[in-house]
Parts: structure tokens; C-alpha cells; sequence
């Protein structure tokens, strides 16, 4: 193979079952996640990624599973873009200021994906091809072919039905390799790209490719880094607070001798638990003021707004419990006002992590509460039939323990973030 992506590990993830997340999944999931922040550049990198799974695939120098990988690379090539570029000018830094989010995007991928190898292909996939004679890189032609696929769907979103795929020879040798486009052209001509982009039929089959996608352990926590991590391109505190609400439940879990299949339940009904947090208006939620009724109504949204979505993608068992951070035990909760008796640990674990992540961080109308407060808090909680006792009473006992862990694992992920930002400083004006 000359440029096949492969990252083994001793221990593979699998697709395991019920109650437990299949190796596609963990991809979907990142993609709604960014979708959430900014679904029409997420759509660019879908379509971006069929072009070149068709380009790839017309090439035959990889095997399925491989063509998988670089299908998911290319979904997310533009992901530097969420933090550096305006959304909304989408066109300007796809055409004319593309290095500031290949730079963010190179350094993103090298912090947290799995992709360890082929990062600098996000360095280069804006190159032309008139400077590939100065880049010695092993994936170089994956980064003309990407870049190539990535001006097809720019072309295609600003040209609509008078685009001819045809019209790109033109750049022969400037802009593109004869290779990319020999390769683009064979393809269209198989299967005719442009209406799969138009009637959206080019969705079903790249989802299908990812059945033939291997992940290991290790890639797994790895591209659970990266769905956390997208979180901040819309509020760091949504990174920072799902990082620690995970973290306290796992520790719960541990403590309560929850089983591994449980566990796993557990870490993914945390992880998606706040992301329709991603879709409200920022400006509410982080208004310096407690929110009024109607704000309030629009904030409760944020629980089933994804539901739908996330059943498709996940277990059922995990959507239960995400769904339910917000309901008590006396029925008074929402969306949908369950009790007691109708939720089982892991739903209950995730409350009581959801509220302590929650009174422990500063928000924009109150301070941090401090532990005796919390405590407080969490013993009305109790006394009212809103928590667990259980959950609450393995928290307080070993209180000390698991926010020092979760301080830990807050410091840690700011840090990394900190130094992902000074790196991508100094980067400005180094590359091409």
C-alpha cells in the first residue's frame, strides 16, 4: 500500500452489541456535534468527503476499511475553521484565507485524533499544485486530491447545475495535479457525482462506508477527545463541563460497582447529554442575569431537541439516560416529569454528576458554590425526593476524592487547550 491509513492496536473496540457503541457511531456522533456549531460547513465536509472516497476508490490502492478512514478524515478537513474563520463567509476562507484554519485544524488533529501519520495533509490540501515540488510529505497526493474535492464542492455550492466538472482542466498543472483530476473525472463518470451531491443520495452511501470503519480503544478515547473538544468552538464551558460531569460519573459508577456494559452507558449518556446546548442562542445562555420564564421554556428545549437525531445514531439505553439529567425523583423535572421509580442508576448518577458540575462552576449570574454549599444543596435534594440518596450519599463520601479529579481532568483539558493556542501563535506565517 502506498499511502493506506492504519492505526492497530492490541485491543479493538468492535461493534459490541446492544448498550454499546458501534465503531460508526462515535463518527455520526462527532459530526452531529459539529453540525450543532455550524451545520452548513459540516455539509461542505461530508460532501468534500464523498468526492474523495469516489476519487480514492476509482484509484483501487486501498482496501475498503482504509477508504473508510480517509472518508472521515476528509469529513472533518475544515474543522480549523469553527475556531479561526467568520462561519458565515464560508466562500472568503475556503478561497482566499485558508492557512489560518489548516494551521488550527493540522494542530487540532495532532492533539486529538487519531490520525497521527496523516495530519499535515490538513496543512497542505490548499496547496497548489505548482508548490508540491517544495513539500517532501508521504501523503502529499492525498493532500492534491482532498484539495481538489474540496474546490469541486465550492464550486458546485456557488454554481448550483451550471457547474461542469469538466471546466477544472483548466487548472491542469497550476491549481491541481493531472492525477487528482484523471482520478475526478473517471469517477464522475461512474457515477455521476454532482447528482449524488444534488438529490443527497451521496449521504446514505459514505454512511455505509463507515460500517467497514476499524477503531480501536485507543482511537475510541481519542475521537471522544475530539467530540468534547468540538464543544468549544461554540463555549468552552461546554468542553469544560461535560470533561467533569464524565469524570464524576465515572467515579460514582466505580464507587456504586456499576457494571463495565453500564459504565460505557453511562460515559456516552454523559458525553451527548448537553449538546443541544450547541443549538440555543449563546447570547440567553450566557446572559449576566438569571433567564426569565420564557428563557427558561427555550433552555428545557435543549434536552429533546437532538433526541431523534441521537437514536438513530446511538443505543437506546444511552439516549434514556442523556435525556433525563434534568427530571428528579418527585416528578417535577422535564422534558418529561419521570419519577423515582421509573429511572434506574445510571439516570440517577447522571443527575446528581449534572447538578454538581453545574453548582460548582461560575456562570455568568452567580459564582462557584463551595462544597459545604453543595452539600446543602444536594441534602434538600434528598429530603424533597428529588436524588438519589444512594448516588448522593457515594458523592459526599468520597467527595474530596472525585472533585479533586475532576479539578484535575478541568486543568488538565484547559491546559492542553492553552497550549494548542500558543502553538497555533507561533505557527502563524511558518507554513506554506
Amino acid at each position: 500500500m502506498e499511502y493506506g491509513i492504519r492505526r492497530w492496536s492490541s485491543i479493538f473496540k468492535g461493534d459490541m452489541g446492544m448498550g454499546q457503541v458501534r465503531n460508526k457511531d462515535i463518527i455520526l456522533l462527532l459530526r452531529q456535534t459539529l453540525k450543532s456549531v455550524d451545520r452548513l460547513l459540516m455539509d461542505h465536509g461530508s460532501r468534500t468527503a464523498y468526492i474523495l472516497y469516489k476519487m480514492l476508490q476509482e484509484e483501487g490502492k486501498l482496501e475498503i476499511y482504509e477508504l473508510a478512514d480517509y472518508a472521515v478524515f476528509a469529513t472533518f478537513h475544515d474543522i480549523g475553521a469553527y475556531r479561526t474563520e467568520e462561519l458565515e463567509d464560508m466562500l472568503n476562507f475556503e478561497t482566499k484565507s485558508f492557512m489560518p484554519h489548516s494551521i488550527y485544524g493540522y494542530l487540532f488533529f495532532k492533539k486529538w485524533s487519531p490520525f497521527t501519520a496523516e495530519d499535515k495533509i490538513l496543512l497542505y490540501h490548499h496547496a497548489n499544485c505548482e508548490q508540491y515540488d517544495k513539500i517532501n510529505y508521504a501523503f502529499k497526493n492525498i493532500a492534491s486530491y482532498l484539495f481538489l474535492a474540496d474546490r469541486m464542492d465550492i464550486y458546485y455550492i456557488t454554481q448550483g447545475s451550471s457547474f461542469d466538472i469538466y471546466s477544472l482542466r483548466k487548472y491542469e498543472g497550476t491549481r491541481y495535479t493531472k492525477e487528482a483530476l484523471d482520478l475526478l473525472e473517471k469517477a464522475d463518470r461512474k457515477t455521476n457525482i454532482l447528482e449524488k451531491l444534488a438529490n443527497e443520495t451521496y449521504q446514505t452511501e459514505l454512511d455505509q462506508l463507515l460500517d467497514y470503519l476499524v477503531i480501536s480503544n485507543e482511537d475510541e478515547e481519542k475521537y471522544i477527545h475530539m467530540i468534547v473538544n468540538s464543544m468549544r468552538f461554540r463555549d468552552q464551558r461546554y468542553t469544560v463541563d461535560t470533561a467533569v460531569c464524565m469524570c464524576i460519573c465515572e467515579e460514582i459508577a466505580t464507587k456504586m460497582y456499576l457494571t463495565e456494559k453500564q459504565k460505557e452507558i453511562l460515559k456516552y449518556a454523559a458525553l451527548i447529554h448537553d449538546i443541544g446546548m450547541l443549538l440555543l442562542p449563546q447570547e440567553m445562555i450566557n446572559a449576566p442575569r438569571k433567564l426569565t420564564s420564557d428563557e427558561m421554556m427555550t433552555l428545557e428545549t435543549h434536552v429533546e431537541m437532538l433526541e431523534p437525531i441521537f437514536r438513530k445514531i446511538l443505543p437506546g439505553d444511552i439516549v434514556d439516560v442523556a435525556i433525563t439529567h434534568h427530571e428528579n425523583g418527585a416528578g417535577s423535572g422535564y422534558p418529561k416529569r419521570i419519577k423515582a421509580m421509573d429511572m434506574n442508576t445510571s439516570q440517577r448518577i447522571l443527575q446528581v454528576a449534572d447538578m454538581v458540575t453545574s453548582l460548582s462552576s461560575k456562570r455568568t449570574y452567580r459564582d462557584a458554590k463551595d462544597s459545604k454549599e453543595i452539600e446543602t444543596i444536594l441534602q434538600e435534594g434528598v429530603k424533597a425526593n428529588r436524588l438519589s440518596p444512594e448516588v448522593v450519599s457515594v458523592l459526599l463520601q468520597n467527595y474530596d476524592i472525585i472533585m479533586a479529579k475532576a479539578k484535575k481532568e478541568k486543568e488538565q483539558l484547559i491546559g492542553t487547550y492553552a497550549a494548542l493556542e500558543k502553538e497555533y501563535e507561533q505557527s502563524s506565517g511558518t507554513y506554506l
